[in-house]
């Protein structure tokens, strides 16, 4: 099954898991990229990310790179903003190219994923098949054992699809 993991990370945690599955599972890996990103540091993050959320925000991205209609499965990866996806992720299924696809879902957080994976699934277009979705605490100290767990979750969707 041919496979891209598709990620937005502002700060990183995201993107290295994301990557490392791709690498575990043998997948392809792109990082989603925001024409204008807001700044990472400091307390301000959180209060511009959490105005583009409840305003509904759909920020530019810079071109994907990957043909999506290549892959069997996208594994689409997002940090949790505002207890959702970020924005960027939003931006990403407005453009309407995950069409008939399997699609799983993983997300990133530093206190709860709130309804992050119920809110993707319930904007995914109605011909994808949602397989599964999965949450981690970004955690450094634990990133390894993330690592394991986020493969070991990827490959069983595999074997099960």
């Amino acid at each position: 099954m041919k496979t891209l993991v598709l990620c937005y990370s502002l700060e990183g945690n995201t993107k290295v898991l994301g990557e490392a599955l791709a690498q575990g599972i043998d997948a392809e890996f792109e990082r989603l990229i925001v024409k204008k990103e807001i700044k990472s540091k400091g307390f301000g993050k959180f209060i511009w990310g959490g105005r583009q959320v409840f305003m509904g925000k759909t920020p530019e991205i810079e071109e994907i790179k990957a043909d999506i209609d290549e892959y069997d499965l996208i594994i689409v990866g997002t940090p949790v903003w505002a207890f959702t996806y970020a924005p960027a992720i939003r931006t990403l299924l407005s453009l309407g190219l995950i069409n008939n696809k399997k699609v799983a879902f993983f997300c990133t957080h530093e206190g709860g994923p709130g309804k992050t994976i119920k809110n993707f699934v319930s904007s995914l277009d109605e011909s994808n098949k949602f397989l599964s979705g999965i949450d981690l605490l970004n955690d450094k100290k634990d990133i390894l054992q993330h690592r394991e767990r986020i493969i070991e979750w990827a490959k069983g969707l595999i074997s099960e699809s």
